[in-house]
């Protein structure tokens, strides 16, 4: 028993994985944000973007072999 205390002991311990956690953490709630915000003001972005997709379409596009 005394073997398997002294592992549950260093595996409390190990910090190694601490620094992972952290990040996946940092970036969940970045891209929870970034959603958040994109769904309160995406309705606000459309014109622009229609115009923007517009313009692109029009373009023509030279290649070597025309």
């Amino acid at each position: 028993m005394s073997d398997l205390a002294n592992r549950i002991r260093a595996f409390r311990r190990e910090t190694s994985g601490a620094v992972t956690v952290d990040w996946v953490l940092l970036s969940a709630g970045t891209i929870g944000l970034a959603l958040l915000v994109i769904s309160i003001l995406g309705d606000s972005f459309r014109p622009g973007a229609e115009n923007i997709g517009t313009a692109l379409g029009e373009q023509t596009v030279h290649t070597i072999l025309d």
